[in-house]
């Protein structure tokens, strides 16, 4: 108002500015100044090429224009930008094609172009072994355990146990086995003077070794986690190891 603005538009409905307009503080608002309203016509060239430079000086580069009677804006931009959505681009600078660079380096790799993840057949490389004698390499051979007791219990609930083959175990019981499960266990513990039922969620080798490598700082947690990886290529710039904005650019030689 004081640069003397008269309307802007929120949230599409054009209202004119006057002291004491609120918009509502708990919910996000599109507001786009007004620079001004004229009808297409001879004459008309000078003030068109005023209004639109100052709009492209206040919007940074952008504009849109909306045309009376119409819902549908349409977008003009300097910069790199889609017409129909309104999404832009930054310019391209030398370090956005450089996978050295943060700026051009692939978000989910880090620009290593490939991404390490759990390796079943590390964590079970003979099948046709029992869980009680070590079929599950991360567990070693059956013990007197927190882990076993859940596993015994988990085994109640999925028609499984610790001594048929893991290749006979059921696909979904194996799949609670490796990842968890959110449903409660109840495991049974000796504790010398009695036994207890303890009611647990379990949470799954595969997550707990995902989870390991997240937090430990440990060398030789590390070591023993590197043990169950394998590298993949990155699903995100497949092996590119550039990020998914560098991709949209091409050479034209």
């Amino acid at each position: 108002m004081q640069q003397g603005y008269l309307r802007v538009r929120t949230d599409g409905r054009l209202v004119e500015l006057k002291k004491g307009l609120q918009l509502d503080r708990y919910k996000t608002h599109d507001i786009e100044l007004l620079i001004d309203r004229l009808e297409i016509g001879p004459g008309v060239e000078q003030r068109l090429t005023e209004s639109m430079a100052l709009a492209m000086k206040l919007g940074k580069g952008s504009v849109m224009i909306l045309e009376n009677g119409k819902e549908k804006e349409n977008y003009y931009s300097r910069h790199l930008m889609c017409p129909t959505s309104g999404i832009s681009y930054d310019e391209p600078q030398p370090n956005t094609f450089s996978f050295n660079s943060p700026y051009g380096a692939c978000r989910k790799c880090n620009g290593l172009g490939t991404i390490t993840e759990i390796d079943i057949k590390s964590i079970i490389p003979d099948p046709l072994k029992s869980i009680k004698v070590g079929g599950i390499i991360p567990l070693g051979p059956q013990k007197d355990s927190w882990i076993f007791k859940q596993l015994i219990a988990l085994g109640r609930k999925y028609n499984f146990n610790l001594t048929m083959p893991i290749a006979d175990i059921p696909e979904e019981s194996l799949n609670v086995i490796l990842y968890g499960s959110d449903d409660v266990l109840n495991v049974t513990s000796d504790t010398g003077g009695g036994g207890y039922n303890q009611a647990v969620s379990y949470e799954g080798i595969v997550n707990f070794i995902i989870s390991q490598e997240a937090e430990s700082n440990s060398p030789a947690m590390r070591r023993w986690i590197q043990g169950f990886m394998q590298y993949v290529e990155c699903p995100e710039c497949k092996g590119t190891r550039l990020k998914k904005e560098a991709m949209y650019f091409f050479s034209s030689r």
